[in-house]
């Protein structure tokens, strides 16, 4: 089962979720998307699941996206797996706790047998901005194996977060003693950057990882600081790479694998990417960072391919 850790504190917000999706115990792809990066009339978010990954044939991540964005997503040129890019107005224009009720509300609707199979698990993270201070949230919705209707919970909607440094943990279990003790280091110093929490989020994944083969040492990190741009960046194990043909040959490239992004007016499928890229969030900058590609390729990206269930 998929491992999402978040933390939520006055100056950041950072998300962190593996890649691996299993049948059982048995690897069925390695890097799979369960990531969804979102702009919101009142702010950026960006949302994780864990649980069943798929409804019918369509992958969970696709399905969340669909809605979150407000309609059917188009079909690439195979008539398979979604286009890389759309472009034009989302039907969907919802604030935060807009988007919540329309998502518990698809949830509560996913057939009983269904969520049986291993329950679906949200965590939603981000900044609520209005004309006081920003303030972050983390929002969880779960709806466990035999729940006839799923559970919200997560930060107030009016109160002011005024704690120091929050963890939300959904899917593959972690030992609260473990989550704590991963930071201790940082106690002393009462420093904590956000590179800090990337780092450990990404060391903490890999460790459960090592004893839990439904979770993957691949890591997809998202990150909002509050004054800056938002961050993205996929933490493999080993170097990924793709082959890349063209009229003058073959070229091997390094590749980063990227969630799904939507703006208000724009929606990306999750790609294989090389070079940075910057995705334009209603204003608020998005920049992923993937690694650069020799002889003189600033960036390529292509659809990232889907196994069936």
């Amino acid at each position: 089962m998929t491992l999402v850790l978040t933390a939520i504190t006055p100056r950041y917000v950072v998300q962190a979720a593996d890649r691996l999706l299993t049948k059982g115990t048995s690897v069925h792809d390695t890097v799979a998307n369960k990531t969804i990066i979102y702009r919101t009339r009142e702010g950026v978010m960006v949302l994780s699941y864990s649980g069943i990954a798929y409804l019918g044939r369509q992958p969970m991540d696709e399905w969340i996206a669909e809605q979150l964005w407000g309609d059917a997503i188009g079909r690439g040129p195979d008539g398979n797996g979604p286009a890389a890019i759309m472009m034009g107005q989302r039907p969907n224009d919802l604030t935060i706790d807009q988007t919540i009720a329309v998502l518990k509300r698809r949830i509560d609707s996913i057939p009983q047998r269904t969520i049986n199979l291993g329950g679906l698990y949200l965590a939603i993270a981000g900044w609520r901005v209005s004309r006081e201070t920003p303030r972050p949230f983390l929002i969880e919705i779960e709806r466990e194996p035999k729940a006839t209707a799923a559970t919200v919970t997560g930060t107030p909607r009016r109160e002011r977060f005024g704690r120091e440094f929050a963890i939300g943990r959904i899917g593959a279990y972690v030992a609260p003693r473990v989550l704590n003790a991963a930071f201790d280091r940082y106690r002393a110093s009462r420093t904590l950057a956000m590179e800090d929490v990337e780092r450990t989020f990404v060391d903490l994944i890999r460790s459960v990882a090592y004893r839990n083969r439904t979770v993957g040492p691949n890591v997809l990190c998202t990150m909002f600081p509050i004054d800056g741009p938002a961050l993205c960046r996929f933490h493999p194990a080993v170097p990924h790479a793709a082959r890349l043909v063209s009229a003058r040959g073959e070229m091997i490239v390094p590749v980063a694998h990227t969630p799904w992004i939507m703006s208000s007016n724009s929606l990306q499928a999750p790609q294989m990417t090389s070079g940075q890229s910057i995705s334009d969030l209603d204003g608020c900058p998005l920049v992923f960072d993937a690694p650069m590609a020799d002889n003189g390729l600033l960036a390529v990206a292509a659809s990232l391919p889907r196994p069936g269930p």
